[in-house]
């Protein structure tokens, strides 16, 4: 049966244990009407590509069985229309989950403590990833403490066990390769009963004036008895 903990568990703890905690599958193997996933951005500074990495898991509220699903995108600034989305939705077996160590792997892909692996061919396009990072020294929090220690306030809970990492591996999609050597990255898990009306996220890994300093905003809408709330 699935591990679960609370997320408070994640603060103030030495490093790894925070980060796994904060990680952990909330979702009690049982329940309808839950959706949990596991992210990752990161940036090759030579080429300025990005990437971003997703593994999820959906137990449907109303019908349907409960499914994984595994992400890669890539993006180019100077060459959008060269973007890659690929998606694969798997059945619930092809997801696990290992709470010490930690390890989520969905389908041929993988994240661990201090790891992220796979591959995934979709649509004609392959894409492989190899990347190790450390851990973040911190837990970030960007939702009120209420909503945290009230979950049902609102749809979807969202943090970063790794706020601030820096991979080191390589990433293949089709026929460019890309060896990333210290690129910025963020980590981050998103869970709840169901998902938002309308989501937004956006992520500046560094600035030109800055390598150190990063950015990171997040949107939501609700949508209660018909209407559509303003955007939080």
């Amino acid at each position: 049966a699935p591990t679960v903990v609370t997320v408070a568990d994640a603060m103030n703890q030495p490093r790894f244990a925070a980060a796994d905690a904060a990680n952990a599958l909330l979702w009690d193997g049982k329940r309808h009407g839950h959706h949990e996933s596991w992210s990752a951005i990161f940036h090759d500074r030579d080429s300025g590509a990005g990437f971003y990495l997703r593994h999820s898991l959906l137990a449907p509220k109303r019908q349907g069985g409960v499914t994984a699903g595994l992400f890669f995108g890539r993006f180019l600034p100077e060459a959008p229309d060269r973007g890659v989305a690929l998606y694969r939705e798997l059945p619930r077996d092809a997801f696990s989950f290992s709470a010490a160590p930690l390890q989520v792997r969905t389908g041929d892909g993988i994240l661990t403590s201090g790891l992220l692996r796979g591959s995934l061919s979709v649509g004609g396009h392959d894409a492989s990833w190899d990347l190790s990072f450390q851990p973040a020294l911190f837990v970030h929090r960007p939702l009120p403490d209420e909503f945290y220690a009230h979950p049902t306030l609102i749809d979807t809970l969202y943090l970063s066990p790794n706020p601030v990492i820096y991979v080191h591996g390589n990433v293949t999609v089709d026929r460019d390769r890309y060896l990333l050597d210290g690129g910025p990255a963020v980590q981050s898990h998103a869970w709840g009963h169901r998902w938002p009306h309308a989501w937004a996220r956006g992520h500046c890994a560094q600035f030109a004036e800055d390598a150190t300093a990063g950015l990171e905003v997040i949107s939501a809408r609700s949508r209660r008895l018909g209407l559509v709330g303003p955007s939080l």
